[in-house]
């Protein structure tokens, strides 16, 4: 959801290790598809926020691993 708008489907998530983060993939209505776009996907029947991040989500220098 998107200011009570559907922006879309969530197709996928999983626990990202290596960043620390849920990560989710999604289709989404191309008015929602810009970078830094914040959602809110449902959960169990409650709200959490989400925000559109570019692809592919990847820890650099793999800071996350290190601890």
């Amino acid at each position: 959801m998107a200011d009570g708008e559907n922006a879309g489907v969530v197709t996928y998530s999983d626990h990202g290790y290596s960043l620390g983060k849920v990560l989710a993939t999604a289709h989404l209505r191309l008015p929602f598809t810009a970078v830094g776009t914040e959602l809110s996907i449902s959960i169990a029947g409650k709200p959490v926020r989400a925000v559109v991040a570019p692809m592919p989500f990847f820890d650099p220098e793999g800071a996350r691993l290190r601890g």
